[in-house]
């Protein structure tokens, strides 16, 4: 039953019925705050959050799935690497295995070197020897930016010896290679090559005893890459293993998106007649105002019949027909549901 002292307190008191109809105010003003706040608390819709945790999961899997196409690549281009690298490891070892029978001997006293034709006994000899030949073919000034063959050395160990340039970032490396020995060669930087001196002979002849030792170093390369295409050819081509996930994610995304759509149509406000008695509004709307004037109007007949009642025994006059201060404060305004 409301109480028929309003306001702070330091207001007199006033009569029985004036102060029913205000209660009933303060009743119908409150279901409209609930009714609002229930409205407002749908603001946090349970589908927005689902689509939120459905977008996450696909995106997730999506990155997933990115990086197994990536990964699937990789194992494609380092199939074709390693079987391009087989084809050439046979070739080495064929080219190698032929050149075996033409090795010669240069250890110690048995040491025989040819450079620019001429034939020495002696490392120091053949080093100084080489030092000029460079500095006839202008090692020394070749350009940064240009690969250049400079023709034939000598011989040694039973192989003729290629010269040619090779750059790099700016650097420029001379090779000598051994003819017909795949992975027989020498590099040393070009301001080096001229005075390499015994150290260049030595590592010519080295490179020249140790053909029977690079045909056993190019035939484990070739198991290497036999093993690799082997792995490669476990690894491609296999499924990717979220993709369950991934379609499930995918599917409930796409239920969401509906479930959104088909409730903002079912939001949009429809056209308004002349019929219309609330402006505005769906139907749910109407109905949800409908609910709340008629509980707002049993809430004023209970507040005026026992402001009547006190009204009496106060001995006020109640003229009946008028409307009650409750009926006319509900009447002057407009419950709507917050939405």
């Amino acid at each position: 039953m409301c109480s028929t002292e309003l306001g702070d307190g330091n207001h007199p008191r006033q009569g029985a019925g004036v102060g029913a109809g205000e209660c009933c105010v303060e009743r119908v003003q409150l279901a409209h705050g609930v009714l609002g706040e229930v409205a407002a608390g749908a603001g946090g819709n349970p589908l927005l959050m689902e689509q939120s945790v459905a977008n996450n999961d696909v995106s997730k899997l999506q990155r997933l799935e990115r990086a197994w196409q990536r990964n699937q690549t990789n194992l494609a281009s380092m199939r074709v690497s390693a079987t391009t690298q087989v084809g050439t490891l046979d070739r080495n070892i064929d080219a190698l295995t032929a050149a075996l029978p033409r090795v010669v001997d240069t250890s110690d006293d048995l040491f025989r070197m040819t450079v620019a034709g001429r034939e020495y006994g002696k490392r120091a000899e053949a080093g100084i020897a080489i030092g000029e030949w460079a500095a006839r073919n202008g090692v020394r000034y070749l350009p940064t930016n240009v690969d250049r063959n400079l023709g034939n050395l000598g011989q040694v160990g039973g192989f003729p010896i290629d010269v040619a340039s090779r750059t790099s970032l700016g650097q420029v490396q001379i090779v000598a290679e051994l003819r017909g020995g795949p992975g027989a060669s020498v590099s040393v930087p070009r301001d080096q090559f001229s005075e390499a001196g015994v150290g260049l002979v030595r590592q010519l002849e080295n490179r020249a005893a140790s053909v029977p030792k690079l045909i056993a170093e190019t035939q484990q390369k070739r198991v290497e890459a036999e093993t690799t295409i082997t792995e490669v050819d476990a690894r491609i081509g296999d499924p990717f293993k979220h993709s369950a996930e991934l379609h499930e994610a995918q599917a409930r995304q796409a239920h969401v998106l509906a479930d959104l759509a088909a409730m903002a149509n079912e939001q949009n406000p429809r056209a308004e007649t002349p019929n219309d008695s609330v402006p505005g509004g769906t139907d749910d709307q109407t109905a949800a105002r409908d609910r709340v004037k008629k509980l707002a109007e049993r809430a004023c007949a209970r507040a005026d019949g026992e402001g009547r009642g006190e009204a009496r025994d106060h001995s006020l006059d109640i003229r009946p027909g008028r409307p009650s201060r409750c009926n006319r404060a509900f009447s002057s305004r407009e419950f709507r549901p917050a939405m």
